[in-house]
């Protein structure tokens, strides 16, 4: 399922999701990671999209008429990268 379709899927059900790339993460370390993360139910869904390139992550988002605005939290793993909305 591509970005687009699972955010309207989240629209019709009344989420919001906020997208996380993640930088080679332990279960895709050769990959930059895009994982959505449902506010209605809380936690990371069971679905993730995988890029070879952090700029080809942020372009797929971008083109999905996402954005981000980086907020640094000492609590993050150091994988994430930044999150969209």
């Amino acid at each position: 399922m591509s970005i687009a379709e699972l955010q309207v899927t989240a629209h019709e059900n009344n989420d919001l999701l906020v997208w996380t790339i993640y930088d080679h993460p332990r279960d895709c370390p050769d990959m930059f990671v895009v994982r959505p993360h449902s506010s209605k139910e809380g936690k990371p869904m069971n679905v993730w999209i995988e890029y070879p390139t952090l700029k080809e992550a942020r372009e797929a988002l971008f083109a999905s008429g996402l954005y981000t605005e980086w907020i640094a939290r000492p609590t993050d793993d150091p994988v994430i990268v930044e999150s969209w909305i």
